[in-house]
C-alpha cells in the first residue's frame, strides 16, 4: 500500500508510517521532512537532482506522499497554512497536519 512513482522517483508510504507515529499530535510539512532525512538520509541523497530547484521538488514529492496517503498515515491535513523553515533555513508556509490515532 501507499506507492508513489513520479517519473524515476519512488517512496513507499509504509516508510512514512514510523516516521509519522513518531510526529507530536501536530506537526508540518517541513517537519517531517527533516525527521524523514534523519532516518533514510542516503535515500534522500539519492532522490536528489542536481539541479536548481532539486530540493524544493523532492521535498513536494514527499509532500505529495502525505497527502496522497493521509488514511493510511492517519495524519488530516489543517485547511490553514503556517510560516515554517525548510531544510535549508528558508522560511515559506507550509501544510499543517494532525495525527488523527492519538
Amino acid at each position: 500500500m501507499g506507492f508513489l512513482e513520479l517519473g524515476d522517483f519512488v517512496m513507499r508510504a509504509s516508510e512514512f508510517k514510523p516516521i509519522v507515529a513518531a510526529m507530536p499530535k501536530e506537526f508540518t510539512s517541513h517537519i517531517f521532512i527533516k525527521a524523514y532525512i534523519r532516518e533514510n538520509e542516503a535515500e534522500y541523497i539519492s532522490q536528489l537532482k542536481p539541479k536548481r530547484g532539486g530540493f524544493r521538488d523532492l521535498n513536494s514529492k514527499i509532500a505529495r506522499i502525505l497527502e496522497r496517503n493521509h488514511k493510511y498515515l492517519m495524519i488530516q491535513k489543517e485547511e490553514d497554512k503556517v510560516p515554517d523553515e525548510n531544510i535549508k533555513g528558508y522560511l515559506s508556509k507550509n501544510a499543517v497536519w494532525t495525527r488523527i490515532d492519538i
